[in-house]
């Protein structure tokens, strides 16, 4: 069975039923979450460049949505239709409040603001991160056992899958051949499952106070890297959400 077979709709047409409904957010399909105005997430902040591989810093006043500039909205439109898209299926899912606003928060992270779904890199710097050949003790941890696997099995998804090993998991759990076929991870409705299942199974039980962005960090990338734009992200969303603080 080909790909467009096994995902016809998400291969080959992506998100292009979402582009309509962009700017209505997921209460639009899945029923309001909280008291969020339908633009409350439909606001992206340009930035003049991405940065690769780090994210960019973001100014949590603004929406953590940051796509660089475009002289066209697509790229924009884009971003915003991943984000709506992943909220959607967060919503469904039972996420709300501050969890949710805590997974968007972790995901806006991971891909630049809904602007990227693969980590970016070369080769060779892939090979020196998570290759047999440039990093064997990283390698082995991943369980990356053949040279290139390291490019092969790079960081893709909202929340990104990285090794050999962790695609091999998530593909056993989700019924899906992402070790053959780790390209999959990239797509915005296989990556939605990844994450939720990632989520559910990873984070949600390690963490007891969504408020706590340092130990929801932690369960994502130990290395805590980019800890300010979280933090960032998850203030700005819980205000689009309208979460109240509790007192």
């Amino acid at each position: 069975m080909k790909l467009h077979e096994l995902f016809p709709d998400e291969v080959d047409e992506g998100l292009a039923k979402w582009a309509g409904i962009a700017g209505l957010g997921a209460a639009a399909m899945f029923g309001n979450p909280g008291t969020t105005s339908s633009d409350d997430l439909s606001r992206p902040t340009a930035v003049s460049q991405p940065a690769a591989p780090a994210t960019p810093a973001l100014d949590q006043k603004k929406s953590p949505v940051a796509v660089p500039a475009v002289t066209t909205g697509t790229a924009k439109t884009a971003d915003l239709v991943k984000q709506n898209f992943l909220r959607a299926h967060a919503v469904r899912a039972g996420m709300h409040g501050d969890e949710l606003a805590a997974f968007l928060a972790q995901t806006a992270h991971e891909t630049m603001g809904f602007h990227t779904m693969v980590e970016r890199g070369d080769d060779a710097y892939f090979t020196n991160l998570y290759d047999i050949k440039g990093n064997p003790a990283k390698a082995a941890e991943l369980g990356n056992v053949n040279a290139g696997d390291g490019a092969r099995y790079k960081g893709r998804g909202f929340i990104h899958l990285t090794g050999r090993d962790n695609y091999r998991r998530a593909g056993t759990a989700l019924k899906l051949p992402l070790e053959k076929h780790p390209e999959l991870a990239a797509k915005p409705a296989v990556a939605a499952r990844i994450a939720l299942w990632f989520w559910k199974n990873r984070v949600r039980p390690e963490v007891r106070d969504w408020n706590d962005v340092r130990s929801v960090t932690h369960k994502i990338n130990r290395g805590m890297q980019g800890l300010e734009d979280r933090s960032a992200n998850y203030a700005w969303y819980r205000q689009a959400l309208n979460i109240k603080t509790k007192t």
